[in-house]
């Protein structure tokens, strides 16, 4: 219990207290260089939980859960522009998270808004093995498969295909 206090207390001194400076929506100086890693054991990983995961979790360990919105819900994070451009691949991941969204205008004119998503999509599999004696045990596999889903709808004025939502999974 002493533990969830200090941190309670740690989090509302930083509350009122901020250590750090906000970053300015456009950046002007000049691009930052990120220094290579000298130890191979930095690893990043993240993790999610699953909505009756999450809540099992929060009812066990309730710390500052019902006060959430209350004291970190008080800001709205404005999209700032990433400091470097960003390579195929982390376009492609950051619209698949749904970080990046708006309005996009093609080169023959016409006018999408996107909008990017990830979701889970789980394949059930059955199947019988039998042992050296003759009992048989069925084995179920639960197979998590994470799908990028892209739309896009059209938004070009005066087209045939104004209002079709286009699909990218």
């Amino acid at each position: 219990m002493k533990n969830i206090k200090q941190t309670k207390d740690k989090l509302l001194h930083l509350i009122e207290n901020p250590q750090y400076t906000e970053l300015p929506s456009r950046w002007t100086a000049e691009t930052y260089i990120v220094p290579a890693v000298s130890s191979s054991d930095v690893k990043f990983f993240s993790s999610q939980l699953e909505p009756k995961q999450l809540a099992t979790e929060i009812a066990q360990q309730s710390c500052l859960w019902n006060q959430f919105q209350q004291r970190f819900g008080n800001t709205v994070a404005v999209p700032r522009s990433p400091l470097m451009p960003l390579s195929q691949w982390h376009l492609a991941l950051s619209l698949a998270a749904g970080q990046v969204s708006g309005i996009v205008n093609a080169q023959d004119g016409r006018v999408f808004i996107i909008r990017g998503d990830t979701y889970k999509e789980t394949n059930l599999t059955k199947h019988y093995e039998e042992d050296d004696e003759g009992n048989f045990t069925e084995v179920t596999i639960h197979l998590d498969k994470f799908v990028p889903v892209i739309r896009a709808v059209d938004m070009t004025p005066k087209s045939q295909t104004f209002g079709e939502i286009l699909t990218i999974r």
